[in-house]
Formats: structure tokens, C-alpha cells, sequence
């Protein structure tokens, strides 16, 4: 079943311009979903959403004060976490790698940065880690729409943006001395991102996945410049969880609920596991404003969509009951802060990421991993970059699966795990916890590298390269 678009929303691409209303949606067919009329429009505006990236339009609505009970129970969870008290689940606080110490260097060329803050998204996570770090380091200037200069053709220094979308469209018309770029893509480039390629002196992309599909298209101004993770704030819990999720085996999920995240082999996996493990259960954190973004999950070969009426919490509920899943073992969590998801990892013994392509390196898996958390997760695209045979639990067996418009052309080329690897993987963690938990603390000290302060110190060192 189609889920219904918004029109009242905006696109997941940030753009104003509303969503029309349509009548069908991308099925699975072979290695690639062919989708037709609007909805292959629906389809190829949604996979290139940037960098995981849907910014809240009310930002007060970013958490929910409501409690939450838990299927099956008949307490509360106020604001959701109650169920690890904090003096149970502690966080411990190691020292983060130290990068030397930022040097304010007042002598380097000002920095514009036209990348926007924000919270919850991931765009707006990095932009407010890049500015914090970067600001410390070289005298940087924030852009905005706001600000008179954000049109400016000839800024007095250098100008640093993200890319919108895979035409490399960049986020303001400004121009600096030097001009450099960050992308995060999903999507098939066009001959549209060839030529706004030429404008930068150089473009940072995301993930090595990244600069190979660049290379592909005779872009060859590009270098990798993978995100950080924070170090303060993603540490391990100090102590185990309590009653009842001490007597529980809990599969942790996030990401926005698309069909690129993979959520749909999740539930599937879940779905068949469940009635043989009744200790299992399922905490998610897949909340997705975007009813656009949301509907893709209809190309999914694995589950039946269901209405996107109602609340968010209503919806997936439909859903579980549509695709006949154990409803009291799942739990659906709405937005959280980004802070309180340390405590919701903590309630969890694996994570499961079987995504079909990041243009990233994932960073809610990165986050994951930091907490000293195992994972499985998909190896292939941006994963690449931080997962490997030493640190995570890998999904190796994938299969193309690609989406094409009606005009049989290919706007995304991703690959799928196995679904009976994931099935295999969970039931593999499941009996072997020791064993995994000592893999999630490998995947902790491997993913320690990957600090902002660091990101920072690559980005500058990399521009001040750059004649």
C-alpha cells in the first residue's frame, strides 16, 4: 500500500517547493525497482537526500515530553529512558584522542562557512561540529540567507559549503578567493554536478565510495574527509542494564525509516526470529518527518506499507500489525535529543545496520560504535570506511539494487544484503554475547580515530595544500 505525501511538507532535499499528491509507487522487480509517473519523481527526489539530513521544521518539537509506556509492561518510560535509571547506566568519560590542541592561527585567510547548525539531522550535526572546531583554529565567518553577504560574488576569503543535492548545487551562490565544497550523495551525478564541480578548487566528499563514483564521472577535484563522532558524549555505559532489560536480548535500529536505510530487512529479520527467541525484542529509533522520504519504503521486496495517517507511533504500529510482528516487543521511540540516545544504545546488545547505501559513514552507526556497542552492519558504500572483519559483525553477500525512473534510466546504484546473512548474523550474536561484546569493544578503540578536532585538522591542512 502507497503511503499518502504531504503536500504541505517540504521535500527532504530542503528545497520550498511542495510535493505533489500521486498515485503509485517504485515496486521491486529483479536487481532494479523501476518506478513510473510521479512516483519515480517521488523516488529520485528522495534518494538524494543529503547526508541523512532532514532538518526539523519546528525545532521545539525535537523531543517529545510525553511518556512512553512499553508494550507489554505496565510502567512508564518518562522521556522514554526511564527503564535504565541514570545511576545504573552510567556513561564513562575517557579522555578523547587528543589531536595537539587547536592553535588559533589569525594569519590564515578568513574562512566563510555556509553550512547551517542544527540538531537531530545529519547535516546539521556536522556543520555545528566543523564550526566549533574550525572557529577554533582560523578565523572563520557563519553564513546565512540572512546575511547580506550570502549572494556575495567576491567575499574577502575563502568560502566553504555543502553541496545540496547530486548535481552538486551548492548551498549559497557566494564566491570566495577559493572556493571549497562538502558532499554527501547517494544518487547517479549528472552532467549537472560535472559542471558545478569545475567551480570549487577542491570538493570534500563524505566517504572513498564517494570519490570513486566521482572518478567515474571525470571528476577528479575531490578528496575523502570522513565526519567525527563525539568523543565527550558517546562513551560506553559504566554498568549493565537493569530489570527488565537485564532478562532481554534487544536488537537496537536507527535512521530515518527509508527505503535506503534498510529498515524494511529489520523488520523481516525480526519477524522471523522473534517466535523462536521470546527474549528478543526490537528498539528503534526511526522517526522520519518526511512523508516522501517514508514512502519509498513501498519499493520494499520484504515488508507490506501500511497508512502514514496518525502519529508516528501509530504508523509504525500499522505497520507491525500489517506485516505480522510481535507489536509488544517492539519499541518505537519518537525524536529524541541527540544526547539521550547514549542511554537508549545502552539498552541495547547489538545494532543492526544492513543499509543499502550511505553516502557518509553512517553516523548514528559510528555513534553506536563508540559506546563500545556491536553492530552489524551492510559492507558496501560509505560502511567501508569504519567497519571491517576486526570490529564489526560484516553483511558481505549483496546484490545490485537499483532504482531506474520510466524513461529506463539508472538514478541510484546501491546494493542490498542477504537476508539470510542478517537472519544468520543476529542468531550469531545472540548466542555468542561474549564473543560479539568484545568485537563492539574493538569497534570502540578503532572508531576513536574519528574525531572532530581531527576532521578539522585534516580539512584545514588539506585547503592550506591548495594553491
Amino acid at each position: 500500500m502507497t503511503l499518502p505525501v504531504d503536500p504541505t511538507q517540504p521535500p527532504p532535499n530542503g528545497s520550498t517547493t511542495p510535493r505533489p499528491r500521486h498515485g503509485g509507487a517504485a515496486r521491486a522487480s529483479g536487481e532494479s525497482v523501476q518506478a513510473d509517473g510521479e512516483a519515480a519523481q517521488i523516488l529520485a527526489d528522495s534518494v538524494q537526500i543529503p547526508h541523512d539530513q532532514a532538518q526539523i521544521p519546528n525545532k521545539s518539537s525535537k523531543v517529545s515530553p510525553h511518556a512512553v509506556a512499553i508494550p507489554g509492561e505496565s510502567a512508564e518510560i518518562p522521556r522514554h529512558l526511564a527503564a535504565i535509571p541514570s545511576e545504573s547506566a552510567g556513561v564513562s568519560r575517557d579522555p578523547a584522542p587528543d589531536p595537539g590542541g587547536p592553535v588559533l592561527s589569525m594569519a590564515a585567510p578568513t574562512l566563510f562557512f555556509a553550512g547551517q547548525p542544527g540538531e537531530n539531522f545529519g547535516w546539521g550535526i556536522c556543520n555545528q561540529h566543523l564550526l566549533d572546531e574550525l572557529s577554533r583554529r582560523r578565523p572563520v565567518v557563519p553564513l546565512n540567507d540572512s546575511d547580506s553577504r550570502w549572494n556575495s560574488t567576491s567575499l574577502p576569503g575563502d568560502l566553504f559549503t555543502p553541496l545540496m543535492d547530486q548535481d552538486f548545487e551548492p548551498a549559497t551562490p557566494a564566491r570566495g578567493r577559493r572556493n571549497f565544497a562538502y558532499t554527501f550523495f547517494e544518487n547517479e551525478l549528472t552532467e549537472r554536478s560535472v559542471e558545478n564541480a569545475r567551480r570549487f578548487d577542491l570538493i570534500f566528499a563524505g566517504c572513498s565510495w564517494c570519490c570513486q563514483r566521482m572518478e567515474e564521472r571525470g571528476i577528479h577535484n575531490h578528496v575523502k574527509l570522513i565526519q567525527g563522532v563525539d568523543a565527550a558524549l558517546f562513551q560506553p555505559a559504566t554498568a549493565p542494564p537493569v530489570a527488565p532489560w537485564k532478562d532481554r536480548f534487544v536488537l537496537f535500529s536507527g535512521g530515518k525509516f527509508e527505503i535506503r536505510k534498510g529498515q524494511d530487512l529489520v523488520l523481516k529479520a525480526f519477524q522471523m526470529l522473534a517466535p523462536k527467541y521470546r527474549d528478543m525484542w526490537l528498539i528503534n529509533a526511526w522517526f522520519n518527518p518526511w512523508p516522501g522520504s517514508v514512502e519509498t519504503m513501498a519499493a520494499s521486496p520484504h515488508i507490506e506499507c501500511s497508512s502514514g495517517v496518525g502519529s508516528w507511533e501509530d504508523q509504525m504500529r500499522r505497520l507491525y500489525v500489517a506485516n505480522r510482528l510481535p507489536v509488544d516487543h517492539i519499541i518505537t521511540l519518537p525524536l529524541l535529543a541527540h544526547e539521550e540516545m547514549v542511554q537508549v544504545y545502552a539498552m541495547s546488545h547489538v545494532g543492526v545496520f544492513p543499509n543499502r547505501c550511505e553516502g557518509g559513514t553512517n553516523l548514528v552507526l559510528m555513534e553506536y560504535m563508540a559506546c563500545g556497542k556491536p553492530a552489524i552492519a551492510s559492507f558496501t558504500s560509505g560502511h567501508c570506511d569504519v567497519v571491517n572483519t576486526e570490529t564489526t559483525l560484516l553483511l558481505r553477500t549483496l546484490r545490485p539494487f537499483n532504482l531506474m525512473n520510466p524513461e529506463g534510466q539508472t538514478i541510484a546504484r546501491w546494493e542490498e544484503p542477504a537476508l539470510d546473512e542478517l537472519v544468520a548474523q543476529i542468531e550469531y550474536a545472540y548466542h555468542h554475547r561474549e564473543a560479539v561484546q568484545a568485537l563492539g569493544g574493538r569497534g570502540r578503540e578503532f572508531i576513536r580515530q574519528f574525531t572532530w578536532p581531527r576532521t578539522a585538522e585534516t580539512l584545514l591542512a588539506t585547503i592550506d595544500a591548495v594553491a
